[in-house]
């Protein structure tokens, strides 16, 4: 009996090893996870799920504990924890996830997600539709709320490309958290002043976007469960 519970016990150390876990419970890394920091502007709460019928296919995005996000697309859902910004990277900062290595399990042949959620201010309307007309964006379509989703497939890379963006209009206040770059020394220095950029935040959602694709996106809210 003795040798039995000890291959018992190793079948679920092994079992949890694989999944990553090593030694400690499913319970207790869900515990673990960050929650997302106050400074940072992320778009989606927890227990909030985005399905948009893209121009590449349907993803679902949904919102789980803290930093966890998780992608659904052909089938499968792989998650993340997503890092928090720390500056205000081309205009967002939100939070992100960089797809190191092959760190989800194949399919499709996707094994990596290249993902990102934040906020985008601007001053009017038809500024903020430049920005969805530039090529950049090509693979993005957008409701008349300003919430975005863009989604993309590199075969090659073996990723998926997803962001998440809620647009603004209209922001008075400065934000404490202005437009930076990282240098070749690694050091992050302001750059839009050079161009008079300034980001105002506290602006509201527009109510109308040329172009808009209201029907394609579609937003649920549900309970999320206590382990993923």
């Amino acid at each position: 009996m003795v040798i039995k519970m000890e291959k018992v016990r190793l079948f679920f150390i092994a079992v949890m090893i694989f999944y990553g876990c090593t030694t400690e419970s499913v319970t207790e890394i869900t515990k673990n996870i960050p929650n997302v920091p106050d400074e940072n502007e992320i778009v989606m709460i927890e227990g909030m799920k985005i399905t948009a019928a893209t121009f590449n296919g349907t993803i679902t995005i949904t919102a789980e504990k803290g930093l966890k996000r998780s992608y659904t697309w052909e089938g499968a859902t792989r998650s993340v924890i997503m890092g928090p910004r720390k500056v205000r990277w081309f205009g967002s900062m939100g939070i992100y996830y960089p797809g190191p290595g092959n760190h989800w399990t194949e399919h499709n042949g996707i094994s990596r997600g290249v993902v990102q959620e934040g906020q985008q201010h601007f001053a009017t309307s038809e500024d903020a539709l430049v920005w969805l007309k530039s090529p950049s964006r090509r693979d993005c379509i957008y409701r008349n709320d300003g919430l975005v989703v863009c989604y993309s497939k590199n075969l090659p890379r073996r990723q998926i490309n997803v962001d998440v963006w809620q647009i603004y209009i209209g922001g008075k206040t400065v934000s404490k958290y202005q437009e930076y770059y990282q240098d070749k020394d690694g050091y992050y220095k302001e750059w839009d002043k050079r161009f008079d950029k300034i980001y105002y935040v506290g602006g509201k959602k527009p109510k109308r976007i040329s172009g808009s694709q209201d029907e394609k996106i579609k937003i649920e809210f549900s309970s999320v469960d206590k382990i993923h």
